[in-house]
């Protein structure tokens, strides 16, 4: 049965009871019975996740900007950091032009913007970049994982996918290697599968 009628430009899917949508050429956030919570001013798609989203405001020449609002329409974090990554186990990547760091759902800056680069939390560790090596710390800042790697990916089914040299492996928990880095390519684990290559024109296959 048609629920919502045809009256949207674009529209995305539903997650946590809202969906982003397009009129004249600008998004806003409806509901499941077609409200808008958020009128269309927005440039770029805007999804709420635990009643919390990532936005991206342009005022006039200044610079785009990236805070945190909820549904409610306040403010957890006033748009102000250059770059922003949606909320994952509780957290949020933030950038200040400088270095990276995160930000918790209070819209504290609960980890200090100290690296040079850092990835979303997954699993409650998230890979960051400290002197020239990736390691990963804990929602409390804590090094978990020392950094020894030229590359680190987020955790997914108990392991990550990190790189020595020009080798990719895979790491659990404890930072130690369960698949030894050999691999010129590997992709996360999903499934209990991943898909990996041992040269740029070598084929790929799949290992447990």
């Amino acid at each position: 049965q048609m629920v919502i009628p045809f009256r949207f430009e674009d529209a995305a899917e539903f997650r946590d009871e809202h969906a982003p949508v397009q009129l004249n050429g600008c998004w806003g956030v409806m509901d499941r019975q077609g409200k808008l919570l958020f009128p269309c001013e927005w440039k770029y798609p805007t999804r709420f996740v635990d009643g919390i989203a990532m936005v991206r405001v342009k005022h006039g020449s200044n610079p785009e900007r990236r805070g945190y609002l909820k549904l409610d329409g306040t403010w957890i974090v006033e748009p102000r950091y250059i770059l922003a990554s949606n909320f994952s186990c509780g957290m949020a990547k933030v950038f200040n032009g400088e270095f990276h760091g995160f930000v918790n759902q209070k819209g504290e800056e609960q980890i200090p913007a100290v690296f040079r680069d850092a990835k979303s939390f997954s699993e409650n560790l998230a890979p960051v970049l400290l002197d020239d090596k990736w390691g990963y710390i804990d929602p409390q800042g804590t090094s978990i994982i020392h950094p020894v790697f030229d590359e680190a990916m987020p955790f997914s089914e108990g392991l990550a996918r990190v790189r020595l040299k020009d080798r990719w492996g895979f790491i659990n928990r404890e930072g130690e290697f369960v698949i030894s880095p050999e691999f010129a390519m590997v992709l996360d684990m999903h499934c209990g599968r991943s898909a990996v290559s041992f040269g740029d024109e070598s084929p790929y296959g799949f290992i447990d």
